[in-house]
């Protein structure tokens, strides 16, 4: 669990980096999250791993799990607050674009 959420922590820092340098086209904002070499997803991924394990963590009675707790409480708030800046780059692109989605139709 600790090492998964190192992964979410280090994926919404990336996340967040990558995004302000990011084109202001849609095409690039979709191809970030889905498919470029490291997708932006995979904090999905990490983020749904953590949450598993902290579900099925067994706490023991009379031992501190205040880091733990901390350290997985960080990073959910990371992951929201990436989500939430990734969110709302994709509504202003998708308005920008009229909502057409361009790079969608090459691919379908």
């Amino acid at each position: 669990m600790i090492a998964t959420a190192g992964l979410v922590l280090i994926e919404a820092g990336r996340i967040e980096s990558e995004l302000k340098k990011l084109d202001a086209d849609l095409a690039a904002l979709i191809e970030a999250y889905a498919s470029s070499p490291r997708p932006w997803c995979l904090i999905d991924t990490h983020h749904r791993g953590m949450e598993r394990r902290w579900l099925s963590f067994e706490f023991e009675l009379g031992r501190d799990h205040d880091t733990l707790e901390k350290l997985v409480s960080k990073a959910r708030q990371s992951y929201m607050r990436v989500g939430g800046k990734v969110s709302e780059a994709f509504v202003q692109r998708v308005e920008e674009a009229s909502f057409r989605f361009p790079a969608l139709r090459a691919t379908l």
